[in-house]
């Protein structure tokens, strides 16, 4: 397997975001040998002109210095793809996503408004497929879940049986790890009243 991989050339990837989803893709891409991480970039900016390696589980230099401007670091970087875990809020996202995509990058982003956008963000969803096509790109909302986890999973995993006559997907959080943000999406800290 390494020898029919040493020939190819590594898919160039910067990942936008550095919170917990954004710092387990990292550690996923530094283990791939088909993957080269050229940059890193954080919306919130505390982690900014630091080597991402401080942030992973195990800390280790990487090289890779998290930028401070989007534009600078995908025309000095040039990935073929952006790896994107800011928000799963399509509002929140949709600048950055415009952003990469005129720089000319594809992008694939753990968003779960990008899995079905054009339901509840026709517009958005919208220019943004007209602009991808545009620059010949591809936009993909991966999506945890929804998304693979509890919809495509599944799914493909039945594909083996030959009758399914239920389907049943549980999800347990452990919301500890997770953003301020998304805490409050579960509830952690507010009253029960």
């Amino acid at each position: 397997m390494q020898r029919r991989l040493a020939g190819l050339k590594k898919i160039r990837i910067v990942q936008y975001g550095l919170g917990h989803a954004g710092l387990e893709i990292i550690e996923t891409l530094l283990t791939r040998p088909w993957a080269e991480l050229v940059g890193a970039i954080d919306p919130d900016g505390d982690k900014t002109d630091k080597d991402v390696g401080q942030f992973l589980r195990q800390p280790r230099q990487t090289g890779i210095i998290v930028g401070r401007s989007v534009e600078e670091l995908l025309s000095r970087a040039m990935p073929h793809v952006v790896t994107h875990a800011t928000s799963p809020q399509m509002q929140i996202i949709y600048p950055q996503l415009v952003k990469i995509l005129e720089h000319g990058v594809n992008v694939i982003s753990t968003a779960a408004e990008l899995t079905y956008p054009f339901v509840k963000y026709p517009e958005a969803a919208n220019k943004l497929d007209e602009l991808a096509i545009s620059r010949k790109k591809v936009v993909l909302g991966t999506g945890v879940n929804p998304g693979f986890v509890l919809d495509t999973l599944p799914v493909v995993l039945s594909g083996v049986c030959q009758q399914v006559t239920s389907i049943r997907a549980e999800r347990v959080v452990d919301a500890s790890r997770m953003s301020s943000h998304l805490q409050s999406k579960f509830g952690v800290g507010l009253n029960a009243a």
